[in-house]
């Protein structure tokens, strides 16, 4: 299932500050910085997919 932009966002913050705390195992922080790798991934595609989209609109409003 895709996620929302913000809730990619929101999920690498709690990804983050879990991180952070250094109370959780190795094992578990580097499932967590693959999780966020690929959370990353897929908010700059969804970034990509965005920015097309706006520079769709702009050309086809000054085409108009």
């Amino acid at each position: 299932m895709e996620n929302r932009f913000d809730e990619i966002m929101k999920r690498l913050q709690e990804i983050v500050n879990q991180l952070e705390e250094n109370k959780i195992p190795l094992e578990k922080a580097v499932e967590l910085f693959e999780e966020g790798i690929k959370l990353i991934k897929e908010g700059e595609d969804k970034i990509s997919i965005l920015e097309k989209k706006l520079g769709d609109l702009l050309d086809d409003q000054s085409n108009a």
